[in-house]
């Protein structure tokens, strides 16, 4: 029952070492999300630029930068909303 293609699930929550998670928690891609979520487009492009740039394989910055070109685009300015 339910075991499909004996896949894993994609969706299985990451297990966090506390010292990781406090790091992680203070990363420049989790201050451009947290900037992002306040409204601070620009703020959260210039962080999510420099996450790139530590980090050229940083998805999850990657990412936040797509959604903020289309949050751009939507809003219909090239700057901060």
């Amino acid at each position: 029952k339910g075991d499909g293609a004996n896949a894993p699930c994609v969706f299985q929550k990451r297990q966090w070492n506390t010292n990781e998670k406090v790091k992680d928690d203070n990363s420049t891609f989790h201050l451009a999300a947290a900037a992002f979520n306040s409204g601070d487009v620009k703020q959260s492009m210039e962080l999510a630029t420099q996450a790139l740039k530590q980090n050229q394989t940083e998805a999850r910055a990657a990412y936040l930068m797509r959604i903020i070109e289309r949050q751009k685009i939507l809003s219909g300015s090239g700057a901060n909303k």
